[in-house]
């Protein structure tokens, strides 16, 4: 019983320094006033109650059985960021992966696993003009082979996610980044910041998107300012296409101008920022640098970028809707407990009918009576 002791001490201290966390603040985290009390129980001098460890559980994005089963080495995932990073980055990561882990676990009890894999690319961090060229390569290839259309922004988290089975999630990130992608046993995965605009949101997917398909080649290489300059590159040419932005461009034009109003509906029509879209016109020629620096600093182009937004209104859930729809599709087939549902779904089982709702799910309708067919096979 020591020993237990011990070692589940032990683990909550690897989990707490894993989320950047002091004992003082798991302490107040979890109701207890000092975190002298957490310290004795790290070094197993305290014996910790079933509830106790519910709640540091909780707290530091584990599931309960990480502290009461014995595992030889911990996993250990690198996760790229994108946009300065903060002390709040340990936490975020932590809570990025036990969610990616819980996601794949619900693809495993529905045989949902990915079929098709992203492709990787080779690709070489050092050359700053082949590796811009190289970027622009990949993404026409890779917007060919995801098939994204004219408005790839508009259907490209619904191919990923659908299509590919990359785990995408809306997190308020508090300013610890923009986002950040990971690989891992759960396969691709992908945190956003639900707090931005989705056009926003869309050129950060598509930015991780780059650091997802060179993800071999960028553990073998070493990291350099290059890195996020070329996963911009790739975003821009993979979410507004050359041939089909010159040609909805150039309808605008009248006798050599086209209005700023014309040029930020275009923006919100691809689904990106005006700043996204005037940096492409100007790798496309259509504008000088100093143009778009001078564009994006004009009060009038500000407040006709503003009068484009007014009124577009998005959906901010929390959790993916195919996680949710995994998760209750588990728990139909008995496969998957409503405890169990109601903590990944992060909510009190008390509170899971009503969250469902807001996700159209049912769940007094979801369960009883026949449910299944035979078939021939």
């Amino acid at each position: 019983m020591v020993a237990e002791i011990h070692w589940i001490g032990g683990r909550i201290k690897a989990a707490r320094e894993n989320c950047g966390l002091t004992q003082q603040e798991l302490a107040e985290r979890i109701g207890i006033k000092y975190g002298q009390i957490i310290s004795t129980i790290e070094k197993g001098e305290r014996e910790i109650k079933a509830n106790e460890l519910y709640r540091i559980a909780r707290a530091l994005f584990k599931d309960i059985s990480y502290f009461l089963t014995e595992e030889e080495t911990e996993k250990v995932y690198r996760v790229i960021w994108r946009g300065e990073k903060s002390d709040k980055v340990k936490e975020k990561e932590a809570y990025f992966i036990e969610k990616c882990e819980q996601y794949f676990h619900l693809e495993q009890l529905n045989s949902e696993t990915p079929e098709i894999g992203l492709p990787q690319f080779p690709f070489s961090f050092r050359n700053k003009t082949e590796g811009f060229e190289k970027a622009e390569s990949i993404a026409a290839r890779v917007y060919q082979a995801l098939n994204l259309g004219p408005r790839p922004g508009i259907i490209l988290s619904d191919i990923l996610e659908n299509a590919y089975k990359l785990k995408i999630w809306y997190i308020d990130l508090e300013g610890a980044g923009s986002a950040a992608s990971a690989m891992g046993d759960f396969g691709p995965a992908i945190m956003l910041n639900r707090k931005e605009a989705p056009w926003r949101r869309n050129f950060s997917l598509a930015h991780e998107l780059f650091h997802l398909v060179t993800w071999e080649s960028y553990l073998r290489s070493e990291s350099n300012e290059l890195v996020e300059n070329f996963a911009d590159k790739f975003a821009s040419v993979l979410l507004l296409p050359a041939e089909e932005v010159k040609r909805s461009f150039e309808a605008k034009i009248n006798k050599r101008s086209v209005s700023y109003i014309d040029m930020v509906n275009l923006a919100r029509e691809f689904y990106v920022s005006a700043e996204a879209f005037l940096w492409r016109l100007c790798w496309l020629g259509y504008l000088t640098r100093a143009k778009v620096t001078d564009l994006l600093d004009n009060d009038l182009f500000k407040r006709r970028d503003r009068e484009a937004k007014a009124g577009i209104k998005w959906e901010e859930f929390e959790l993916p809707k195919r996680f949710v729809r995994l998760g209750v599709t588990s728990l139909i087939k008995g496969k998957l407990s409503k405890g169990r549902l109601a903590n990944y779904l992060e909510v009190n089982i008390a509170d899971l009918d009503m969250v469902l709702g807001r996700y159209d799910f049912d769940l007094g309708s979801l369960v009883g009576g026949e449910d299944e067919i035979s078939v021939r096979h």
